[in-house]
């Protein structure tokens, strides 16, 4: 079935800034270091202040009590979006990752070397699954749809928004809820430094990010998937794959930058040329990179963006390590 974009209803953020801010808009940044082994130098990472009202509301909550920090990050963000929803209509809930809830699973782990596999502790175990922080969202929020959990990079946002269009365009739900995070461990920064990534500039951040989508007959603006992920393997071969996705644009749109800190930032400012830029430039750069919670925090931008002088908006998504996607915004 060919998807046709879906309606925003509602968005929410928690980023390094803050627990229920606008990505990016004024605060301080709560950049903390990280020392890892090898040359055992620092390494500056976002994270988010694990402090304040809604922090506490959702450490009280029952199922949140012992969850990992993903879990209060998508909640927060997920209820923000829910904001104004109609009571009793069917939703789904798609679930967009990279790490998952890695602190949990180290700890786990960590216990297994530590004291034996005997000694582990079958209590952290369930919290360290993927479809966990999922579940806790679910129950809290109470959607009774589908709910189904993606793992990728920056670009899988185009995979969650296609799976919630054909969701909605089927009829198996009313609504769906796209939502992405991530949270930041020693272990995900030490795997990124074996990578490469940080001698480039890269700053790793972590938050969540979330959209409540519907029928697009449904007022709110439009989000529509311009181009799937296109996968690469190298600069080269992202070269061609982001050229395949940029061809599937529209000329003379705006296109939104998010390549920043990026190896592929160059790519992305050769193919965009000349295309104008939206007249706000995204402040969420500032946060550092967070995977596919980084993609929502440049969708919400790029919402705040839409207006008369600039009713469409190309958002390219360029992926950390997998692919390239695009998704289109249009004005209301």
């Amino acid at each position: 079935m060919k998807t046709t974009g879906c309606s925003v209803l509602g968005w929410g953020a928690v980023t390094p800034n803050g627990w229920a801010m606008p990505p990016g808009a004024a605060g301080l940044s709560l950049t903390t270091e990280y020392t890892l082994s090898g040359p055992g130098v620092p390494v500056s990472v976002q994270k988010v202040a694990e402090t304040g009202p809604l922090w506490e509301r959702w450490k009280k909550e029952p199922r949140l009590r012992r969850a990992s920090p993903i879990s209060r990050f998508m909640v927060q963000s997920v209820a923000a979006a829910m904001e104004g929803a109609a009571p009793g209509r069917r939703r789904g809930l798609i679930g967009v990752f990279f790490t998952g809830a890695l602190a949990y699973s180290r700890k786990f782990y960590e216990g297994c070397l530590r004291q034996g596999r005997q000694l582990a502790s079958p209590a952290l175990f369930p919290e360290t699954v993927y479809n966990s922080p999922l579940s806790h969202v679910a129950a809290i929020m109470g959607f009774d749809g589908p709910s189904y959990s993606l793992v990728g990079d920056e670009s899988a946002w185009a995979g969650a928004c296609a799976t919630a269009d054909l969701w909605i365009g089927l009829g198996t739900v009313d609504e769906v809820v796209v939502v992405a995070a991530e949270e930041l461990d020693p272990v995900s920064v030490e795997g990124m430094r074996a990578a490469g990534w940080l001698r480039r500039g890269y700053l790793p951040a972590e938050g969540a990010s979330a959209l409540r989508l519907g029928p697009p007959e449904e007022p709110g603006p439009r989000l529509a998937v311009a181009a799937e992920a296109h996968p690469f393997r190298g600069p080269s071969s992202c070269r061609t794959a982001a050229g395949r996705v940029f061809a599937r644009l529209s000329p003379g749109i705006p296109v939104l930058r998010t390549a920043g800190g990026l190896w592929s930032k160059s790519i992305e400012s050769e193919l965009a040329g000349d295309r104008p830029v939206p007249a706000s430039e995204p402040g969420y750069a500032e946060l550092g990179r967070c995977f596919a919670a980084g993609s929502g925090w440049a969708l919400i931008h790029g919402l705040g963006n839409l207006g008369p002088d600039c009713p469409l908006i190309h958002v390219p998504l360029f992926g950390s390590y997998h692919a390239v996607s695009a998704l289109t915004l249009a004005k209301a």
